[in-house]
């Protein structure tokens, strides 16, 4: 027999390895290993972990890699030959940046603004998306954030925000005669007038006939008609004007003095058409204008008692002139029924004279029309003075780009006596309109074409009308002066009785402008009408005004009063800082509606009361009272006193912040409160405090509302401290689905003696979150009824703290048919048979039942308050158990993962474990879940626990990230006296300062001079300190921050930079600048001083010329 021998020859092994990165701070890294060749069965290892055996299988993934980890795989097969690999796995990290132009741009300008180098991008201006792509171009109005989402081809994401400032600059050219002789040798003078106080440069063209041309005043001797335009710079800011110099053939001779002696018009027949021009016209006559006439000159002076009289139907115009009136009451211009007045680029009674400054009336008419652009009213006693007529209805008074600044009035249309003004209140005011006779119209500013802002300032009111309808456009009133007690009427910026009344802006910006005033807009008077105030800025109105106990102030923003049948709307303003926000007094038989308004640092923001029968719609304003420090707002919205036929109060969608009141219903009929957020600071003070109020209201309806205190669970000192729903002596009030947390009482309802408890029927679904009391039913101290019932048929859930055993109080009895979910910490419910021992076992359920039974899903407006910006803005932890959709973990993700390393923001408990259950087993075993897990067990004090979390992750030279937020960690906890700190986190520190010599100076700095304790003391000498390495690289810009957490002092440090410094900011979480002063050199060294500011996250921006060379985050304690 033969025998054949065979040999095999395996392929040759081949292994191929590929990778996908890991998003920073985040394990979702993956690396694939395939391989060929060699003889099956196969076997593996990873990280010198035991072999496995895949048996014939030829590739294999791993998952759920962390950034920095380094990935090692050894395969063998039958014949134990192997091939060995190592992988690290890569960290992508979006590069997203926002570029700014160098300089501020003009207001409009379009910009570009570029966003990085990234894949896909999201640009947003507070809550609205506003492009997908690497760069925008926009054109602001007013100063603008914008915020900028980066996303990888990885899906890993990055953020960047910016804030885009606009420069507001303009001027425009003074001129008194744009005429000139050929043969003159004089010259004409230009000024340029600027709303800029810095440095401003100019250029004139042409050349010809100027004596400079970068002169903020020239001097032009042109030999032919020339238009010069001016250019002027404000940092890279360029606006321009123009104006015409007329030059005409002239006689060679002085330029001519006319005279008017002749009291008619038969005697002055060579005016009676046609133009003059470059002279002075002396009115010592009465003139009488029969035909159209164009007055063009150097001086027009008109004499005691005379008057340029304009006939019915003839039109005169005065341009480019100096117009003089004298002392006595009837010198001006006086205009007959039906003429019509253009004035343009003049001064009426200029004030570089003595007879100027008492001199009375410029103009004055029976009825007609005004048309008055870029003039200037100077100290005038009167400027425009309408005398009394039997029909008004035809007058038009236009007034573009005009200054006020006179005596007694600038305008002053008069339905009575003329001589009135000098007796009363009027005789201070810039502008006044009679208009109770027939329909006249005034508007001030011009919609479609306006050029300058229309001023008022100096007077005791700045516009009065009376009737008639009256528009403001793009006008400023400013520092009027309040004089009078407490209750006094003055310093209005505008106020109007009866007739229509638009204050409004074009565009999304605020046109109208009133500041330091006592009251900005009063209106009151009159019926069937509209009232519309929207999209104005008024700031520092009403304060310091003196008052008695007892006295009520006339002050505020917006102020109406003893109105009926109105449409009232006062929508989409910005209130800053003023004594009273927006006031509605006896407001009848009316539509009422208040949105979109901004009210911050104001004493109280909406008031609606005693307006029988009106329809009251509030809705999404905010009222911030975070800028009053130290104390708190009185009122949010208070709706008062709406009695009569049924009517509909509609309080939704609002945000309150710190005031004593969130929002109060008194007496009103058929009110609903709904989607309202109404937050308290953790320190509440020692006045009673409300979230909700309704008193003596029938038919209201409580739902869906958000009530929070900052800070720990309440205690039983705050349980008659802080309400979070209050009723009383009300009936048929619905109470649904509203959350209320760490309320002293959650929901007291209060009764009366005559007719037994008078509490609300319905009771839902409301969810009460470390509260010290749940319910109350109080009836004490109203007869000698003690004993209460609770309503029946309601649902309750209560969820309670560490502290709160008392749920129920005042209760004695329940109903049967009201169902029960309760529960407290250990989950144990026998504290209830100690209130109720007849209450049986089985009506004590589980949570799940409530959250099946009763919706928290808050459809809009208040789910917007909890997008990604808000929760970090507002800092409002329960807010991210309300996000939708409820399985939007990526989203709950982005928040959860930005503000988990900072306690500040939000403390962890069983608030965590339930509503991130989905995906607690994921993000617990990641690096932010278990920093996470240790600001919660510091925050509870359980060192034990937080050192377990902090055991697996140390080391962190493979986490660089983690590290760095251990290191924030224990400088925290340090400052809480929680840790003591010890060489092993002293050495650790010193390398990773090493390791990013820009990113935690603040916890190294802390831990050498702070606690005493120097790097010399764990390290060699050789090795030296920190700060003394760094300094050794002077090619490296250097920004160090070291805080002093108990006190609220930062040091700042910037050595070997190479750009000139110019200013460091702080912004808080709002964006407002808190704090800027000015710093340069190229190594300096200054203190914040933070201690006034309330705890929280804080931005600080260096400059270096225009561009920001560093940002961080300061947490202040």
């Amino acid at each position: 027999m033969d025998f054949c021998e065979a040999e095999v020859f395996p392929e040759c092994f081949k292994l191929e390895v590929s990778v996908t990165p890991a998003c920073d701070s985040t394990c979702n890294g993956t690396a694939t290993f395939e391989w060929s060749g060699g003889i099956p069965p196969y076997t593996i290892s990873f990280n010198g972990t035991d072999y496995t055996n895949v048996g014939n299988t030829m590739s294999s993934v791993l998952d759920s890699l962390c950034g920095g980890d380094t990935v090692c795989i050894n395969i063998m097969d039958a014949n134990f030959a192997s091939i060995f690999t190592c992988v690290p796995i890569p960290v992508s990290v979006p590069v997203v940046y926002i570029t700014l132009p160098q300089y501020k741009p003009c207001k409009g300008d379009t910009i570009m603004l570029a966003g990085g180098e990234t894949v896909h991008y999201i640009w947003k201006t507070g809550l609205d998306t506003i492009a997908y792509t690497d760069t925008i171009y926009v054109s602001p109005q007013v100063p603008t954030w914008y915020y900028l989402t980066g996303i990888d081809s990885f899906g890993c994401v990055n953020y960047d925000t910016a804030l885009v400032d606009v420069d507001t600059f303009m001027i425009y050219v003074n001129i008194t005669d744009t005429n000139f002789c050929d043969n003159d040798s004089g010259f004409i003078k230009l000024e340029v007038q600027t709303n800029m106080t810095d440095s401003v440069t100019y250029q004139w063209e042409p050349a010809s006939g100027l004596n400079t041309t970068t002169g903020a005043v020239v001097y032009a001797s042109p030999t032919v008609t020339t238009t010069y335009t001016v250019y002027g710079h404000h940092n890279t800011c360029t606006v321009r004007d123009t104006i015409v110099v007329r030059v005409d053939c002239c006689v060679p001779i002085q330029p001519k003095r006319v005279k008017t002696t002749g009291e008619n018009s038969s005697q002055n027949q060579w005016l009676s058409s046609g133009n003059l021009s470059h002279s002075r016209l002396d009115i010592q006559g009465h003139l009488t204008i029969d035909a159209p006439l164009t007055l063009q000159y150097d001086t027009i002076s008109v004499y005691s008692n005379k008057q340029i009289i304009v006939q019915s139907g003839v039109t005169l115009t005065i341009q480019n002139s100096i117009l003089y009136a004298c002392k006595d009451m009837w010198s001006g211009i006086r205009l007959e029924p039906g003429a019509t007045l253009n004035i343009s680029n003049s001064i009426i009674l200029d004030a570089d004279t003595a007879l100027v400054s008492r001199s009375n009336a410029a103009m004055s008419n029976g009825y007609g029309y005004y048309n008055l652009n870029h003039t200037i009213f100077n100290k005038n006693r009167y400027g425009i003075v309408q005398m009394p007529h039997p029909d008004l209805s035809n007058t038009h008074i236009n007034i573009r780009g005009c200054t006020f600044d006179c005596q007694s009035n600038a305008l002053w249309s008069a339905g009575d006596n003329l001589k009135a003004p000098y007796n009363n209140e009027k005789s201070h005011t810039a502008i006044v309109m009679d208009m109770s006779i027939d329909e006249p119209v005034l508007t001030i500013g011009d919609a479609s074409s306006f050029v300058y802002r229309n001023e008022i300032k100096q007077h005791q009111y700045g516009i009065r009308s009376f009737g008639g309808r009256l528009s403001l456009v793009n006008s400023y009133i400013h520092h009027l002066y309040s004089v009078g007690g407490c209750t006094a009427i003055t310093g209005v910026g505008l106020w109007h009785k009866g007739g229509n009344l638009y204050v409004t802006s074009v565009g999304n910006s605020y046109d109208n402008v009133m500041d330091n005033c006592r009251v900005g807009v009063l209106y009151e008077g009159g019926s069937n009408n509209v009232v519309s105030i929207v999209g104005n800025s008024f700031s520092n109105i009403g304060n310091n005004i003196n008052c008695s106990i007892g006295q009520v102030p006339v002050t505020g923003a917006v102020w109406l009063r003893q109105t009926a049948y109105t449409d009232i709307g006062i929508n989409s303003n910005q209130i800053n800082l003023c004594s009273r926000g927006i006031r509605m007094v006896s407001c009848t038989n009316s539509n009422i509606t208040c949105k979109y308004n901004k009210l911050f640092g104001c004493e109280s923001g909406i008031i609606v009361r005693e307006t029988a029968e009106s329809d009251v719609t509030i809705f999404q304003n905010e009222i911030n009272q975070d800028m009053l420090p130290g104390t708190y707002g009185t009122e949010g919205i208070n709706v008062s006193q709406l009695v009569g036929v049924p009517v509909a109060v509609t309080i939704s969608g609002n945000l309150i912040r710190k005031v004593r009141r969130g929002i109060v219903g008194n007496n009103c009929d058929r009110i609903l409160v709904e989607q309202n957020q109404i937050e308290f600071p953790q320190n509440i003070g020692g006045a009673v405090k409300y979230g909700i109020i309704l008193n003596a209201c029938e038919r209201g309806v409580v739902r869906q509302n958000l009530i929070v205190k900052q800070g720990p669970a309440a205690q039983n000192s705050q349980k008659d401290q802080l309400f979070g729903i209050n009723i009383e002596l009300s009936s048929k009030v619905q109470i649904h689905n509203n959350i209320i947390a760490r309320c002293g009482t959650a929901i007291r309802i209060m009764g009366n003696n005559a007719g037994g408890l008078n509490a609300p029927a319905d009771i839902q679904c409301n969810r009460m979150v470390d509260n010290f009391y749940g319910v109350r039913l109080d009836a004490a101290g109203i007869g000698s009824q003690g004993d209460e019932e609770l309503p029946s048929d309601n649902r309750w859930e209560i969820l309670t703290g560490n502290n709160n055993t008392n749920i129920l109080d005042y209760v004695t009895t329940y109903n049967s048919s009201s169902e029960w979910w309760v529960r407290d910490d250990s989950g144990r419910p026998w504290w209830l048979n100690t209130y109720f021992p007849n209450m049986p076992l089985n009506s004590v359920v589980s949570d799940t039942s409530i959250t099946s039974q009763c919706s928290y899903d808050f459809s809009t407006p208040l789910n917007r308050r909890v997008e990604y910006g808000d929760i970090i803005r507002n800092r409002n932890s329960y807010s991210l158990e309300y996000i939708n959709p409820a399985n939007d973990y990526q989203f709950k993700w982005q928040v959860f993962n930005y503000i988990i390393h900072d306690s500040s923001y939000l403390n962890f408990g069983d608030t965590l474990d339930i509503h991130f259950t989905a995906f607690a087993d994921t993000f617990k075993t990641t690096v932010a879940g278990m920093i996470g897990n240790i600001n919660e067990y510091l925050r509870r004090g359980d060192t034990l626990q937080a050192q377990a979390y902090l055991s697996t992750l140390v080391p962190g030279d493979s986490a660089e990230y983690v590290y760095g937020e251990v290191l924030s960690i224990y400088e925290r906890s340090w400052a809480r006296g929680v840790y003591d700190l010890d060489s092993t986190l002293y050495a650790d520190a010193h390398q990773f300062a090493i390791r990013h010599p820009h990113s935690s100076g603040a916890a190294v700095f802390m831990a050498r001079t702070m606690c005493d304790v120097f790097y010399d003391d764990f390290l060699n000498e050789a090795q030296g300190s920190r700060i003394q390495e760094e300094s050794k690289d002077s090619s490296l810009s250097t920004y160090l921050l070291f805080p002093n957490p108990n006190n609220g002092f930062f040091s700042y440090m910037w050595a070997q930079s190479t750009q000139e410094m110019k200013e460091l900011c702080i912004y808080d979480n709002n964006g407002r600048l808190c704090l800027q002063q000015s710093v340069q050199g190229a190594d300096g060294y200054t203190i914040l001083n933070l201690s006034k500011y309330p705890a929280g996250m804080y931005m600080l921006q260096l400059r270096c010329n225009a561009a920001i060379c560093d940002t961080r985050k300061i947490v202040k304690q």
